[in-house]
């Protein structure tokens, strides 16, 4: 089996940073009153969103997400370095992960200023978001898997697109062929992007495995 280095924790703050930003965020919210306190995974009482929208979390939603979109872009770049070293493209991998994490910084600006320009933005970009950082997600396990890296991380960061697959394909369906969608709609988008998160913070682990 071939190998790669990895020498730093990008990975880890790719992944840990926007949980901590998000979860952070909706506690000072919630403090304020500004949105219910809740299980936002259980009781779609929030969307992410309206956890960075008013001061004082404006401002730590704002830098915070910035920062982790940055540290993404980076970790993208890792991943196209190290496919490189040992002969493959990382191109298509990287520009795709590199794009989510434009558009991702397109959407935190975005929040929290009125207008329906601004609105459009937002729904453009934290949908571009989530769509091209799974995608460049999907692209990467399944370059490791074609090229022998199966070990257990490997096999949970593939289980992790599965299991996003098929939240995202159910939500699809529930909000064309039923009423209730809208009741569930913001659990749906916390579940996700925590499974894309854990997907950088599982990487990490692959990467030594394979190699660090």
């Amino acid at each position: 089996m071939r190998s790669f280095s990895f020498s730093n924790a990008t990975p880890l703050w790719a992944g840990a940073l926007p949980i901590a930003a998000i979860h952070v965020s909706y506690l000072i919210a919630a403090s304020n009153n500004h949105v219910p306190w809740c299980n936002p995974y259980f009781d779609s009482c929030t969307s992410i969103s309206a956890t960075g929208r008013e001061l004082p979390e404006f401002y730590w939603f704002k830098i915070t997400m910035v920062i982790s979109a940055l540290i993404m872009i980076a970790y993208w770049r890792q991943v196209a370095i190290r496919q490189r070293s040992i002969g493959s493209s990382g191109n298509v991998i990287a520009t795709t992960g590199t794009i989510a994490g434009i558009f991702l910084i397109v959407y935190v600006l975005a929040l929290g200023i009125e207008g329906d320009l601004f609105r459009l933005q937002r729904r453009i970009g934290v949908i571009l978001y989530f769509t091209l950082t799974y995608l460049a997600q999907l692209m990467g396990v399944s370059w490791l898997w074609q090229n022998g890296y199966r070990g257990l991380p490997v096999r949970i960061m593939l289980s992790l697109c599965i299991l996003c697959l098929v939240i995202g394909v159910s939500s699809l369906s529930a909000e064309i062929m039923t009423t209730w969608h809208d009741q569930v709609e913001d659990a749906v988008e916390w579940i996700l992007a925590l499974i894309l998160m854990l997907y950088f913070i599982v990487s990490y682990w692959a990467w030594k495995m394979t190699g660090a």
